[in-house]
């Protein structure tokens, strides 16, 4: 099935193998019955994470803007990544070659 660019937004991110964030994205894949389906499930995750966050059983990061439109210093921003994710800079990640 090709992409629908019009209508949806995609993103390309990378998980270092054999990560413990690995492990774990593959064992949710196993038990929600979905594993040749890893990029639906992460969709459906993220939106389960933000629909919490919504509602307030998730606390927002301590790195984000406290005002619409507020310029975000790279001083500001906490650029350690968490386990498993290979990022350089929250701000600019870096992926390896």
């Amino acid at each position: 099935m090709p992409k629908d660019r019009e209508k949806f937004q995609y993103y390309e991110v990378g998980i270092l193998r054999d990560s413990d964030l690995h492990r774990d994205i593959l064992a949710d894949a196993e038990a929600s019955q979905m594993p040749g389906h890893i990029p639906l499930l992460l969709a459906a995750r993220l939106s389960e994470y933000y629909a919490l966050r919504r509602a307030g059983a998730i606390p927002a990061l301590s790195a984000t803007a406290s005002k619409q439109g507020e310029h975000i210093e790279e001083s500001d921003v906490v650029t350690e990544a968490p386990p498993g994710v290979a990022a350089q800079s929250a701000l600019g990640y870096e992926w390896p070659d």
